[in-house]
């Protein structure tokens, strides 16, 4: 499956690089080229959730292969309730959206995002950081910080409407606590906030800016394709559920209300029906900002209006980015009148569209008298509590109902939790008893006889921990501004010599340092992060900018795994991109190596994976090699040190020509039998005489440690480093690190064992 531009046919990208992406370089959202059909929809009938997303999602993302299912049972985990959509009967019937962390209807898909987009990543063997902006009018933000947050390689920003969301909602985001996250209100509407979102996105020099740092940006907006196709998922999810309980027969059609301002939830819906679900009325429900209504009963859409501050805040938006993908869909692809279109609605606020579909459409629009009459209405009737947005939705189904006496069973989009606005729900229905906003919430809850959810009753006495209010027209400024001030490093440990592979070869192991930089008036720390930040300055003959550090540590310190290079390697990094460089890893080594004095470890922090490497006129040459994934890496780490000096000073100043012609024989064939997982090759080239003969003699329990692990059926053993870890290589599934542990803890508690594995990326930037 291939997805195209709404406004060139000729960008097309796979569904993955789709994702990344977030929108198309022309500004255009990424639509498929065609719609898959659910060839029987009785099938899916006993279908749970998560197996009926990843059965949607994979006929979308086919590029992702067997990734799909486990996605979706990563996202839909214990997070939601077992149900997931929760239907609650009337004469017509609620679908309930609201049940995930955030309490709105996007935690559906954007639980799912995060997943999609690194999968996404791992299939397009992309190893950027992905910058992630949101313009939020509530509840996308708070989601979309609640999904990405403490994701390696992902930092995430959002913006939203000072004033233009409610007190929950802004609380939610403003206490959101995330190392790779950050919350910025702006001057201005929604509709501000994402046009200048959408000109970072078409600014290509400013994308080149940010990819010299060492991240490409996507989106988690439902201009995300990634964001909008999971949302099918609880249509048909819904439907099938229907049918299950006998409300509906298989094959009968339904309509499906939703209340919508960026037109997404909707167009969700409308893709549902694209795929096989059997829709009568798609009931387009708008607030009094009813640019949609106007459009879908006049043919003309014009955004020139003022916009209304409502207690429905996330459709207060005048600019629907979604309606985009319905209008090509609408023209069957003529993507010349969708450009002409968006191209009206930028430089004259409207345009007009002859090419609607009034017999699936319908469009209407709640006033606040609406929304409070439709709150009340449903709690009088049937004790049952609805927020102000999806009481927009119910007015304006009960408005086309009794216009049309259709009596087709109506699926209504319940989008928020009522806890999310107290204030329009309790004075609709008439309590007036509490003006403290939490106190509030106790009445609601008394009211619907349920708890405060908890995480948003702590809200109350969370630390605000984002306060940054800037114009819009400043976006581009202050993402730079961010990226600069807080950043971090991960570097991998290492395990080098590798046996006979003295001073030369290394692998890089999934233990990490993390190092969190602040930019700062002065130096505060004085060590070796510091000194190779300082020294890689001067390599560039650069002024030497002040900058702090923090480091968050799992290598252990001179244990042989690399602890010092993961901070010579990160003092290298830091220094390139607070001098806006990209991060080039062959100048990365180049430095590193000039610090360290030489590439065995550094190297593999760098590159990741397998690595050969040498010196030689003061140029740094260097092969990285992949092993085979079979192999595993436990490492047996001692709770006492050994330093360097004395590891060094314990070798011979002579080796003998036998020796040399034993080590250099082995070396030439370690590599292939590494990758090709040659387990009787491995043991004889780990055979070494350079070094381990001598510097086992410091470390105590060396020898029994190595004849209990090829007892335990290892493939062989090696000193990694300068030691005092003795490296274990097993091949993957066997009993060899179960065998090992137990043994270890019955009988020396001054050892620890890890399982480990090798580590493709080596050093990045991940936040």
């Amino acid at each position: 499956m291939k997805f195209l531009s709404t406004r060139n046919k000729n960008i097309k990208m796979n569904g993955s690089m789709a994702i990344i992406k977030g929108i198309a370089p022309d500004g255009g959202l990424f639509v498929p080229e065609y719609f898959p059909k659910i060839e029987k929809l009785d099938s899916l009938i006993d279908y749970n959730y998560k197996d009926l997303a990843a059965y949607i999602l994979g006929l979308y993302f086919d590029d992702l292969g067997d990734k799909v299912k486990d996605i979706a049972y990563k996202a839909y985990d214990s997070k939601f309730p077992n149900e997931v959509v929760v239907l609650k009967e009337n004469d017509t019937v609620f679908l309930e959206l609201y049940h995930g962390r955030t309490h709105a209807f996007k935690d559906m898909a954007l639980s799912v995002l995060p997943h999609l987009l690194k999968a996404s990543l791992e299939v397009n063997k992309d190893n950027k950081n992905i910058l992630i902006l949101v313009a939020t009018s509530g509840d996308t933000g708070k989601a979309s910080l609640e999904g990405f947050k403490n994701i390696d390689g992902v930092r995430c920003m959002v913006f939203y409407p000072k004033g233009g969301v409610s007190k929950i909602q802004e609380l939610q985001m403003l206490t959101q606590e995330g190392d790779n996250l950050d919350v910025i209100a702006i001057n201005g509407n929604f509709d501000n906030a994402q046009s200048a979102v959408k000109k970072i996105f078409i600014d290509q020099n400013y994308k080149n800016l940010l990819l010299k740092r060492g991240y490409e940006l996507s989106s988690a907006n439902s201009i995300n394709i990634g964001r909008l196709i999971p949302q099918i998922v609880y249509y048909v999810y819904s439907y099938l559920k229907l049918v299950k309980i006998g409300k509906l027969n298989m094959g009968q059609k339904i309509n499906i209300c939703v209340p919508t301002g960026n037109f997404g939830n909707i167009l969700a819906a409308y893709y549902a029906k694209r795929i096989g679900l059997p829709i009568n009325k798609l009931i387009v429900a708008s607030n009094e900002n009813n640019v949609l209504t106007d459009f879908f009963n006049s043919g003309i859409y014009n955004s020139n209006r003022n916009l209304i501050i409502t207690s429905s805040p996330s459709m207060d938006i005048l600019i629907s980015s979604n309606l985009e993908r319905l209008l090509f869909h609408l023209v069957d692809g003529d993507t010349k009148k969708v450009k002409i279109a968006m191209e009206d609605l930028k430089n004259k606020k409207s345009y007009k569209w002859k090419d609607l579909d009034k017999s699936l459409i319908e469009a209407g629009f709640a006033t606040e008298e609406d929304i409070s009459n439709a709150i009340k209405t449903c709690y009088d009737n049937y004790n049952y509590v609805i927020d102000s947005h999806t009481a927009v939705s119910y007015s304006v189904y009960k408005s086309y109902k009794n216009r049309t006496s259709d009596n087709t069973l109506t699926l209504i989009a319940s989008t928020a939790s009522p806890f999310k606005f107290p204030d329009k729900v309790l004075n609709s229905i008439g309590i007036f008893k509490s003006k403290d906003d939490f106190k509030k919430l106790e009445d609601l809850a008394k009211l619907m006889k349920v708890d405060v959810p908890k995480n948003i009753k702590e809200l109350e006495n969370k630390k605000i921990m984002h306060h940054r209010v800037i114009d819009p027209k400043n976006m581009k400024k202050e993402v730079l501004e961010i990226l600069n001030c807080k950043f971090s490093v991960k570097v991998p440990a290492t395990s080098a010599n590798i046996g006979v592979g003295f001073d030369t070869f290394g692998v890089s192991l999934n233990l990490f340092n993390t190092f969190i930089f602040k930019k700062s008036e002065t130096f505060m720390e004085d060590n070796l992060v510091i000194d190779s930040y300082k020294k890689t300055f001067k390599y560039l003959d650069e002024d030497i900018i002040p900058i702090s550090v923090k480091i968050k540590s799992q290598v252990p310190y001179t244990r042989g795994l690399g602890s010092s290079s993961t901070c010579i390697v990160a003092g290298v990094y830091s220094a390139l991109f607070m001098m806006n460089k990209t991060i080039n890893k062959e100048l990365a080594l180049d430095i590193a190596t000039e610090i360290e004095g030489h590439p065995d470890n550094v190297a593999p922090a760098i590159m990741g994976s397998f690595v050969i490497s040498l010196k030689h006129n003061e140029h740094i040459h260097y092969r990285r090699f992949e092993l085979n994934k079979n192999l595993e890496f436990l490492a047996l780490i001692p709770n006492f040190s050994l330093s360097t000096k004395d590891s060094r000073n314990i070798l011979p100043k002579m080796i003998s020509l036998k020796d040399g012609v034993h080590n250099v024989s082995r070396a030439a064939l370690l590599t292939p039998a590494l990758v090709n997982l040659d387990k009787n090759l491995i043991k004889v080239c780990l055979d070494d005489r350079f070094h381990q003969p001598y510097r086992k003699r410091l470390i105590k329990d060396f020898d029994l440690l190595k004849e209990k692990s090829l007892e335990f059926d290892a493939i062989a053993t090696y000193l990694s480093g300068a030691g005092p870890t003795i490296m274990v290589l097993s091949e993957k599934n066997s009993k060899t690190y179960a065998m090992l542990k137990d043994y270890i803890n019955n009988n020396l508690k001054n050892w620890d064992v890890k399982k480990l594995n090798i580590d493709l990326d080596g050093a990045k930037i991940i936040s």
